[in-house]
This record gives structure tokens, C-alpha cells and sequence, in this order.
């Protein structure tokens, strides 16, 4: 049905913005991956051959014709690699991962899983255009006419972009107007070119009457689940739906109308394979209906299937674009349960488009003209088919199923018919019809390449490729195949990419083994003769086709893609310690070889400057020399003898040198490899280490009292300094040895009041704490030593202070020269007490001290002289040698008892009635002393004491006279009479 008019339904509010701003990405002109461009192996490689690029590519399309990859390296950012001239042509960012790509001329559209639609214009430095913020994933990109950008979504719209006038178009679902009274509005599926027309494969669009949520889980850490494509395939109504998975790997759909519990949907989701997904059904609709749904990713045992287009009632449309939207030429309206993909053919056997579709567990092939009129239909039992392709002109169809089978249908006037099969290993990824005449395939089934040509000699397809195990180029680990130009196919793993370059010429053998036609990988191990490895060296492999690289020894050399012949390597060590080699090597695949590299003998000098003072180091320094065969070398160095100079064999080396001050030079270790007349310079750089000067006072033989300033003054000159901690010690950083000042100054006037400042010379070497020992500053001590019970001076007492022990003289004055310091002044001896005083002597100092006599115990008795006591006698006690006064009354025992300082006393005794006693003592120790004074009366008191006593003794003595005389007077006549008798 042929419409004249334009229909189509425009959003009148746009969900997305779209800068038309040039925005220029990053360009890499000069940068390359490590490999050799194709264009340098066409030049010499006979075709066919199959070369590596060391780098897998990410999300991989192809443009420029298949020239050209364009990847992701990262989420962020694309990247544009042309193989053919290695070259990575430039980088830039991208929102999404990309979904899809597609190029017309010069211009490039790429469209991405978060909906943006991003131009670029290789004819103006890669100038950018972007769309931005649509909410839904761009499933198709469509460039027309170097001039129109068609991006389908999810969601099944699609928006019409003008490049020539900055202007853009969005269209919801089409609306075909089959009749007057009856309006269908369907979504778009799927996009073709044919020219500069549109194919459109549309869809039945219904309001929703509910809700499926998905979750996928990983299985692994390791697994992706954002990103991934989800498609439900409702089989009651036809309806399709197609979601992305956001970066929690969750997506909704909503559900058609004609949905019902027991419906039954099936779910694809999208593997690490490309074009490939995990089938998951049949389903119950209402076992997913309005709940969150979680399946793990990648599901098990879920089998791996090809998704063609799967609808139900289906209309093709064939429209031509203009500035103001879709002119709709033709439509195909048809029934199927499921499209799997259309053929746009040359029309020269009277059809343009070839149809394949499914209905009824039959495949139908639509025969369309270039008005999509049906020309003829063929049917066939329901092949799985997961790949397809066809001639030019569409007289061969070859059709890949999943359980391995290749078939090929011939077109005849009658249609098409079966006209060979053929069994793969596995599932055909891939299935291209190179030729028509003679018939000419190529396929690969994830494991294996296979070439296939129609033998006219038994009738069937033979294939080309073949190794004596198998048919087919074994191909390992691909997670994704393309083809690029007419000429190379491109196989990507997760390490490298495989790229076959001359898929023409494969035809051009009846039997031929890939292998040989591999560009190989050439390692060579490179060792001296010694076993030692060799340092850097440049390797050439000279052949049809020259290799050059760099290496060293300790990573094999590596040759990539070299072509099996016979080759000269030559190597050339960038040290001279090696020789140069040239060695002949036959290369037949990917291989190892050693290689021996001989060895030189050099003379090896030595120097060593010092950075600090940019001369010889100081001090000697012992050293080591090793060799890799256990040799060694042992010496000392002393740096006036000149550089060390040694004769050494040639190989690798330990040089272990020690200094003798380590204090401030570190110890080398170098290994080395010895060149011829090697001299090696070596800048040592002087560490510090902190030295200690400990500050002592001499007298007390511990850390000097204050705080003090040490500085150093190295043999450069340079000052160093430090202050004390509470222990005396400064610790100073010092980057010299040798003989050196040390000034010592106190901080503080306290501390300067006790020692003075010093200046000493010591060797300073290494690391350590040096004992510096200050005299405290002298000072004159002027002592006055006073008696206080005389105020005179104590002479006799003796005065101790320090060390000194000294009595004093009459004068009672002593004189010190004593070290600043505090000091305790003991005045002790003779006749007076212990008395101690301390004095803080920091200058010429004149103090007194005051002494106190020993007290001594004197008891007085006052007795009459016939020993009775006397009471209430008077004592008076006065010093003789001292002002002491005391005064005492004897109570009923007649005796008092005194504490005094020793010394002479006058002992005065007053009673009433007795004579006063008067008498001289002398307390000279501590032991209790007694004096009696004894007293006699005065004559009123002896006769107060004694009268009647007296008159009595009076009387008696009167009469004692009287009869003296008495008795006398009679002995003097007594003795007369004698006298006279003896006369007579």
C-alpha cells in the first residue's frame, strides 16, 4: 500500500537537549599501540595472513569502512584505533556505554545506553555534537545522505536530526492510516538503509496495564550487570520490549494490554558475546507481574540464542527523509510471530529486499520489490537461525542455526530451494557469502574459522581451511567477531586482537592451513656467557620484512607478527661489556630462542667526591668488589692515594663500599656491569647524626645547674648549636668530623653567676655524647662568728663549710674562697652548741652567725655550816666571762638548780641573819655540778639562834673560872705546904 502524504506524530515538548556547539575532543595523531600497521604488512606479506594487535578493545565497532575501531577503554570515554596505519586518532567522553554506531561520509553518530547521541565530523577534527538527556537507551543509530541521523530508543521512539540545518525532529510511534475509520499506532523496531531511503520494521504500541521489575545479581565479584540488554518477548500478544540494565543492574518494563496472568513471556538477556543472549522461558506473566524479580547473572543453563525482531502483527515501511520529517514511499504490512532480519539485494534477479520471518513453526522468505510489493514467498520448516547473509544479487542465502548447521538456499524461478548443508563445530557467530560464483563462505562458530567453496567436482561445499586434526583455523578465547573491510575479518579476545587480512585470497587455495599463514611471536632470551644478563640493547630481525626492538636481558625480546622465513638476528648492547652478535634463525611459528651474548675485560676507576665540599671524601674507606662467580676483591682506600683504580674481568659486579666516618657518609652498594675503561663518579651526600655534648659540673661530678648554649664550629667553619635538656646534654646535628670548637655559655644570669663560659677542642667523628666538665666561678665567703651570751666573738668554736674545718681566733672572723654553690655553715666546739646556716653563694658574700654556749646544770645547797638547809636563801649567779644574770631562791632544801651556759660565774649567797656567801664557779662541761655554800650567822644571829645557849655557856664558864682559880688557889697551898714539908 502506497501512501502519498507524510504521517507522522511530532512531540510538540522535547525530552532532550541538543548542543550543536562544536565541541573538539581530544586528538591523538601520534600515538600507537604496540604493533606494526597493516598497511606496512600488505606491502610485504603475501595475503592471506592473520596478524595480532597487542590490546583488546572494549565494546568494539567498526567504521571508516571497517578501516578503523572505534572502543571504549573506559566507561567514561571512546576511542578511535585505525589498524591499518596504527594510529589511535583521538579520545573523548561519553555518557553511557555506546549501543550502537553507524557512519555516513565524513560523519560519525554513536549512541549510548543513557540515551546520548553524540556526531562527530572526522572532515573537521572530530568536532562533536551531542544529545543529551533523553531518558531511554538508544538501541539504533541510522546515518542517511551524509546528512540525517536517525536515533531509535528503548522506548520505541525515535528522533530525526538535520546536520545541515541544526535541527532536529522527534517521533512517537507511527500511525498508519489504513482506513478512514480505524487508526493503528505502531513502535519501531528496527532501522535499514537502502540508498537514500529508510526501511522501518514497525510494531503494534498499546497503553500499559502493569509493571516487571528486574534485578540482576552478579554470580562473581568479577561480573558486570550494568549496561546489559534486556528483551521480553510477550508470545500471546507479539509484543516486544527492550531495556537497559543502570549500574545496579535493575530495569522495569511495562506490560501490554491482552496480558493476563497466564500469559506467557520469554526473557533475553544480553551475554559477553555479541549479538548473543541468555534465553529464559517460557514465563508466566503473572509470576513477574508488579514485583521485584531477582536472577542471577549469567543464569545457568540458560542456552545462548540469537534474538531476531519478534512481534506479531508487523508493517515495513519504506520513507524518505527531508528537513520536515519521514515522506513514507511504501509499507509491507504482514503477519509473523517473529522477524529475524531483512536483505537489501541489487534487483537484478527481479526482487530488492529478502524478508526472513516466523510464523507457525514455519521460516518464510518475503521476496520484495523495490515498492515492497510481495513478489513471491518461500516457506520452510523452522530453523533456528542465528546468522544469515546472501550475494549481492541474493541468488544465494546462507543460514547459520544454533545447533551448528550451515544451510544454503538457491534462488531459481520457482524460489528458493535448499541447496547445500553443512556441519560446523558450534553455533556460526558469523556467516558471510563472499562469492556467488563459484559459491563462497566464510563462517566462524566461536571456535572455528571455516572457508567453504561449491566444488563443482562432487557437488558440495568443501572446505579450505583444514590442519591434520580438524577443518577449520582454530581460533581461542573470542568473546567477539567482526567483519572489517571485504578483505579482514577481526576477532577480539580478552588479551589481543586477531585480525585476517585477505579473505579473498583464501578462495584462491583449494587446502590451506592458517597456521602457516600466522604471523608469529619471536621471543629471545638474552644471557652473557657468564650467565649474567646483559643491561639494554637494541635487536634487529632482517628477513622479507625487517624488525626492529629494544630490550634487555632481563625480559625476553619480542617480536610480534613475524611472517615464517628464514631470518639474521643481529644484536647490539647498548653496553660495552658484550659484543655484538649476528645469528641465522629459521622462524616457522611462535617460538623461543637463546641467545649467548660473549663478554669483554675492562679496567674499572672508582671516585667518590663529597657533595658538601666538592672534593675527596674524608677518612679511608674499605671496600669489596664481587663478581657474579663469587670472586671477590677486598682493600682499604684512601682517597690521597688518588681515584681507586682496579683490573676486573668483564661481568656483572657488587661494589660494597664502607667509610670509616659513617657518621656522616652512608655506605654504597652498587651493581654494576663493567663497560671498557669504566670510571665511576659517585656524589656521596653527607647525612647529619646528632652529636651530644653533655654539660658536667666538676664539683658535684653530674649535669652543670642552668641551662647553656653549645655550639659547634666544624672544620668548614659552619656553626652549629644546641641547648641543654634537663640532663645537661645538647644534642646537635652535625654533617663533619675532625677536630672542632666547642663553646659552652650559660643562658641565664643565674647560670652565669655559677660557671663561666668555656671553650674546649675535641674530635668529633661520630655519633656519641662528650663529657665536658665546667669550674664553678670562686667567690670570697667573710664569716663573723659572735657569742651571743658575750657579744664578743666566739673564739675557740669551729666553723665548718665545704671541706674546710676551721677555729676561730680571737678576732672571731674566718675568710673563704669558695666555688659558687649553696653551702651549709656548721659552728660547733669548745663551749658552745652545734648551729648550722645555709647561704646561696653566687658573689663576694659577708654574713655573721650568732652561737649559743653549751648549758650546763649547776645545783647551789645553801647550809648553815653545822649542814643544816638554809630556805629562802638569795643565789645571784653572774657571769664572769659572760652578761648571763640569775637569781634563785633555795626552797625548804635549801638548794636551787640552774641551767646555764658554761662559763666562769660569781656565786652570791644572801640570807637573813648569816653572813652573805660569795664564791667563784666554773661550768665547764655538761655533767651536773654542786657547790655548797655553807653560812654562818652574824653575831645578831647567832644570838637570836643561840642566847640562852650562849648565857648558859657564859655562866658555866664563869664558874669553870671561879673553880680554876678556886682549885688553883688550893693546889697552889697545896703545893706550898709540899714545899715547905720538903724544906723541912
Amino acid at each position: 500500500m502506497k501512501v502519498s502524504k507524510t504521517v507522522i506524530i511530532i512531540f510538540s515538548i522535547p525530552a532532550f537537549l541538543i548542543l550543536t556547539s562544536l565541541l573538539v575532543p581530544s586528538i591523538a595523531s601520534a600515538q600507537s599501540i604496540e604493533s606494526i600497521s597493516l598497511i606496512e604488512l600488505e606491502r610485504t606479506v603475501q595475503k592471506p595472513f592473520i596478524y595480532s594487535i597487542e590490546q583488546s578493545f572494549s565494546n568494539p565497532f567498526l567504521i571508516d569502512n571497517g578501516r578503523a575501531i572505534l572502543y571504549q577503554p573506559d566507561s567514561d570515554h571512546i576511542q578511535i584505533y585505525d589498524y591499518y596505519m596504527n594510529q589511535i586518532r583521538m579520545t573523548y567522553t561519553v555518557n553511557g556505554k555506546v549501543t550502537s554506531v553507524d557512519q555516513s561520509g565524513s560523519f560519525i553518530a554513536i549512541g549510548t545506553s543513557k540515551g546520548e547521541v553524540l556526531i562527530l565530523d572526522e572532515a573537521s577534527n572530530y568536532s562533536a555534537r551531542k544529545f543529551e538527556g533523553w531518558t531511554s537507551s538508544v538501541t539504533q543509530i541510522t546515518m542517511l545522505s551524509n546528512r540525517y541521523v536517525f536515533a531509535l530508543y528503548s522506548d520505541g521512539s525515535m528522533i530525526q536530526y538535520d546536520l545541515n540545518n541544526d535541527s532536529w525532529i522527534s517521533y512517537r510511534p507511527f500511525s498508519l492510516q489504513s482506513t478512514t475509520e480505524n487508526t493503528q499506532q505502531f513502535q519501531i523496531i528496527k532501522i535499514w538503509k537502502d540508498g537514500g531511503n529508510l526501511l522501518l520494521l514497525c510494531s503494534p504500541v498499546f497503553p500499559p496495564i502493569g509493571k516487571i521489575y528486574l534485578q540482576l545479581n552478579p554470580t562473581t565479584n568479577e561480573t558486570q550487570v550494568s549496561g546489559l540488554q534486556v528483551v521480553l518477548n510477550f508470545t500471546d500478544t507479539g509484543f516486544v520490549l527492550s531495556g537497559t540494565t543502570d549500574a545496579y543492574g535493575y530495569v522495569e518494563f511495562n506490560i501490554p494490554p491482552g496480558e493476563n496472568n497466564s500469559s506467557v513471556v520469554s526473557v533475553y538477556i544480553s551475554s559477553q558475546k555479541t549479538g548473543f543472549y541468555y534465553y529464559l522461558g517460557p514465563i508466566s506473566v503473572g509470576d513477574l507481574m508488579n514485583k521485584l524479580n531477582y536472577i542471577p547473572y549469567p543464569p545457568s543453563n540458560a542456552p545462548l540464542v540469537s534474538i531476531p525482531y519478534i512481534a506479531n502483527n508487523y508493517i515495513l515501511y519504506l520513507a524518505t527523509p527531508n528537513p520536515s520529517g519521514l515522506n513514507i514511499i511504501n509499507t509491507y504490512a504482514f503477519t509473523a510471530d517473529s522477524v529475524y532480519g531483512l536483505k537489501v539485494e541489487d534487483g537484478s534477479l527481479g526482487f530488492k529486499y529478502i524478508l526472513l520471518s516466523y510464523k507457525g513453526g514455519y521460516l518464510y522468505i518475503d521476496r520484495l520489490s523495490s515498492t515492497l510489493s510481495l513478489t513471491g514467498r518461500d516457506t520452510f520448516s523452522r530453523w533456528n537461525i542465528v546468522s544469515y547473509d546472501s550475494d549481492s544479487s541474493g541468488k544465494f542465502i546462507a543460514l547459520g542455526t544454533i545447533d551448528g548447521t550451515l544451510f544454503v538456499l538457491n534462488y531459481s524461478q520457482k524460489g528458493f530451494s535448499t541447496f547445500q548443508s553443512y556441519k560446523l563445530t558450534s553455533t556460526p557467530w558469523l556467516v558471510r557469502v563472499i562469492s556467488a560464483s563459484p559459491l563462497s563462505i566464510i563462517s566462524f562458530d566461536g571456535n572455528y574459522l571455516h572457508a567453504l567453496v561449491y566444488s563443482q567436482n562432487n557437488y558440495t561445499l568443501w572446505p579450505i581451511l583444514r590442519t591434520e586434526n580438524s577443518n577449520g583455523y582454530h581460533v581461542q578465547g573470542v568473546t567477539g567477531s567482526v567483519f572489517g573491510t571485504d578483505e579482514t575479518l577481526l576477532f577480539f579476545t580478552p588479551d589481543e586482537t586477531l585480525i585476517l587480512d585477505g579473505i579473498q585470497e583464501i578462495f584462491n587455495y583449494m587446502n590451506l592451513d592458517l597456521r602457516t599463514r600466522t604471523l608469529s611471536t619471536v621471543y629471545i632470551n638474552v644471557i652473557g656467557e657468564d650467565g649474567s644478563i646483559p643491561g639494554d640493547f637494541n635487536a634487529t630481525l632482517k628477513g622479507r620484512i625487517t624488525y626492529t626492538t629494544t630490550g634487555s636481558g632481563k625480559t625476553p625480546l619480542i617480536f610480534r607478527n613475524v611472517l615464517p622465513d628464514n631470518y639474521t638476528l643481529i644484536i647490539n648492547p647498548v653496553q660495552q661489556i658484550y659484543d655484538s652478535i649476528a645469528k641465522s634463525l629459521l622462524v616457522t611459528g611462535s617460538s623461543n630462542f637463546n641467545i649467548t651474548l660473549p663478554l669483554h675485560r675492562f679496567n674499572l676507576s672508582v671516585e667518590l667526591t663529597d657533595n658538601t665540599t666538592n672534593s675527596f671524601p674524608k677518612g679511608t674507606f674499605s671496600y669489596s668488589i664481587t663478581s657474579s662467580g663469587g670472586f671477590s676483591i677486598l682493600g682499604n682506600w684512601a682517597f690521597s692515594e688518588g681515584p681507586l683504580i682496579l683490573n676486573l674481568t668483564y661481568g656483572k659486579y657488587l661494589l660494597n663500599i664502607v667509610p670509616q666516618y659513617s657518621s656522616i657518609y652512608p655506605s654504597i652498594s652498587l651493581s654494576f656491569s663493567i663497560p671498557e675503561n669504566l670510571s665511576i663518579s659517585i656524589n656521596i651526600t653527607r647525612h647529619t647524626y646528632l652529636y651530644g655534648v653533655q654539660v658536667l659540673d666538676k664539683l658535684t661530678n653530674s649535669p652543670a645547674t642552668g641551662i647553656f648554649r653549645v655550639e659547634i664550629t666544624d672544620t668548614k667553619g659552619e656553626k652549629h648549636a644546641g641547648t641543654t635538656d634537663y640532663q645537661g646534654i645538647a644534642y646537635i646535628p652535625i654533617d663533619d668530623v675532625g677536630n672542632m670548637s666547642i663553646s659552652i655559655v650559660p643562658l641565664d644570669e643565674k647560670t652565669s653567676k655559677i660557671y663561666n663560659p668555656v671553650t674546649v677542642y675535641s674530635d668529633v667523628s661520630f655519633q656519641m655524647v662528650k663529657q665536658i666538665y665546667l669550674d664553678r666561678k670562686n667567690y670570697t665567703l667573710s664569716l663573723n662568728v659572735i657569742d651571743l651570751d658575750t657579744n664578743i666573738p666566739a673564739s675557740g668554736a669551729t666553723v665548718k663549710i665545704a671541706s674546710y674545718s676551721v677555729v676561730l681566733g680571737p678576732n672571731g672572723t674566718l675568710v673563704f674562697v669558695l666555688p659558687a654553690n649553696n653551702y651549709v655553715i656548721t659552728v660547733q666546739g669548745g663551749i658552745y652548741t652545734t648551729i648550722q646556716k645555709t647561704i646561696s653563694l653566687y658573689d663576694n658574700t659577708t654574713t655573721s652567725i650568732g652561737v649559743r654556749r653549751i648549758m650546763g646544770t649547776l645545783t647551789v645547797r645553801v647550809i648553815q655550816s653545822g649542814g643544816t638547809p638554809i630556805s629562802n636563801a638569795y643565789v645571784h649567779i653572774d657571769g664572769i666571762d659572760n652578761v648571763n644574770t640569775y637569781t634563785f631562791i633555795t626552797d625548804f632544801t635549801g638548794e636551787v638548780t640552774a641551767n646555764l651556759p658554761l662559763g666562769l660565774y660569781r656565786i652570791t649567797v644572801s640570807a637573813p641573819d648569816y653572813v652573805t656567801y660569795v664564791g667563784v664557779w666554773n661550768i665547764s662541761s655538761i655533767a651536773p655540778q654542786m657547790i655548797e655554800a655553807r653560812m654562818n650567822y652574824t653575831l645578831g644571829g647567832y644570838f637570836k639562834a643561840y642566847g640562852i645557849y650562849i648565857l648558859i655557856i657564859v655562866v658555866a664558864a664563869i664558874l669553870i673560872l671561879y673553880m680554876r682559880r678556886y682549885v688553883r688557889k688550893k693546889l697552889d697551898l697545896l703545893a706550898q705546904k709540899e714545899l715547905e714539908e720538903e724544906v723541912f
